[in-house]
């Protein structure tokens, strides 16, 4: 009886992964080239370990989807594999926190319809990869096996390459570890072998931008001078509210409290609390951290 409900379980995960990422598939078509997607296919035709603005993940995967002709299905493919994903890991952090089918309905159902992007971006994903290193840190915590750093570094490095962005998140988990018990899994040597995995594959994008005068750091300086729109604190946290859906947000409101009252799971919040500090203080624009919510979507 226990095996017939776990494979249940895992049914529920693959079923909205796969409705998610049919439903984008076929809506996302009618939506035409947005102009960072055409920027990500040039950049991308052209092979580096880098670019000036961002790092070679997204480009190189936007340009291998046109290897035979213009497709704008091609490339929205890839998005909506990485939006099935994110569902699918919703899913599970749903079910390792203890939900069973309904609850992780809920969460697929929430960050299908709450976190939705249609067009490639260097934060697609992150979607998946973000939510992906909280789920393996919630196996570690609930007393699994070490390894599971290795998985967490994986994701965040792989990440790296995608989004430099990444580099808060990780240090708000680490944060929100280190100020709860759950700081006792970091004593282990495969912790440290997590970063060593990070930092190696993290280390093609940042040794290029080191090459490169760090280029990245220009464009940041350069848009916190004017070209970016500095958001107040207040209206900070509106537009998270606003940009997860005003209905849906009720979901990852009630899932932030959850992880705050509950003792086992509160490193969870004060990551969440952490990196959106972060965020306000560094005039982030209000999307930067849209991949949290898919974990707090879960609880």
């Amino acid at each position: 009886m226990t095996g017939k409900h776990e494979t249940n379980r895992l049914d529920v995960a693959w079923s909205i992964a796969a409705v998610t990422f049919v439903l984008h598939l076929v809506g996302e078509p009618h939506y035409g080239f947005f102009r960072d997607e055409l920027y990500f296919i040039a950049c991308g035709r052209h092979p580096a370990w880098g670019y000036v603005d961002q790092p070679p993940l997204v480009p190189l995967l936007a340009a291998f989807s046109q290897l035979f002709g213009h497709s704008l299905v091609a490339l929205r493919a890839i998005s909506s594999i990485f939006a099935a994903a994110s569902v699918f890991v919703a899913c599970k952090i749903a079910r390792e926190l203890g939900g069973r089918e309904f609850a992780q309905v809920l969460a697929g159902v929430a960050v299908m319809l709450g976190t939705a992007s249609v067009a490639l971006s260097t934060d697609s994903p992150g979607m998946w990869l973000w939510p992906l290193a909280v789920l393996y840190v919630l196996r570690i915590v609930k007393g699994g096996s070490p390894k599971w750093w290795l998985g967490v570094g994986a994701a965040l490095g792989l990440c790296a390459e995608a989004k430099y962005s990444v580099a808060f998140f990780a240090v708000a988990l680490l944060v929100g570890l280190i100020d709860t018990p759950e700081r006792k899994p970091l004593r282990t040597p495969w912790f440290f072998g997590g970063i060593g995995v990070a930092v190696v594959l993290a280390a093609p994008s940042i040794v290029w931008q080191w090459g490169h005068g760090f280029p990245m750091l220009e464009l940041l300086r350069n848009g916190a001078s004017g070209k970016n729109v500095v958001l107040s604190p207040i209206e900070f946290l509106l537009r998270q509210f606003w940009l997860n859906n005003p209905v849906l947000s009720l979901v990852w409101i009630a899932g932030l409290v959850y992880v705050f009252g509950n003792r086992m799971h509160r490193w969870l919040g004060v990551t969440y609390v952490v990196l959106i500090t972060m965020m306000i203080v560094l005039h982030a624009k209000d999307y930067y951290p849209a991949a949290v919510y898919i974990a707090l979507f879960a609880a």
